[in-house]
């Protein structure tokens, strides 16, 4: 197994992991060329309703994830972060999937201040995300 070395300074003591989402776009097209063609939905009718779907499971566990992690459950928010993770990615929410996958992995890890950071930033990320998709769809 590779192990994994925190880096420590006296001024540092935990040097933060880089936050992945700003390097992410908003909106990945291709993972929507993809995803109609492999769910043979020309029309896009498949992919309203996945959107749909969306858009209300992303606004009930964003609410769910700053509950869970107020109370100190960082199982719970892992649990959250990778529910949000594989829709956001599957419609190409680049942005928003990478504060999911870096949630998740803060909240696995333990680290409660980095996942209170990655939490911060899903609203944004979330609107974000929502505008470029509907841009896509609805033109």
């Amino acid at each position: 197994h590779a192990r994994t070395v925190r880096l420590q300074t006296a001024s540092h003591p935990k040097v933060p992991l880089p936050k992945a989402p700003q390097a992410l776009p908003d909106f990945d097209p291709a993972a929507i060329t993809h995803l109609l063609e492999d769910l043979d939905d020309p029309e896009g009718v498949i992919l309203l309703d996945l959107e749909s779907s969306f858009h209300v499971q992303a606004i009930t566990k964003v609410a769910e994830v700053g509950t869970r992690l107020a109370a100190g459950d960082l199982a719970g928010v892992a649990i959250k972060a990778h529910e949000l993770k594989g829709p956001s990615l599957t419609l190409g929410l680049a942005a928003f999937a990478g504060a999911a996958a870096g949630l998740e992995k803060a909240a696995n890890a333990g680290d409660r201040a980095l996942c209170e950071q990655y939490a911060a930033d899903l609203p944004e990320l979330y609107a974000r995300a929502s505008t470029a998709l509907a841009q896509r769809i609805h033109g």
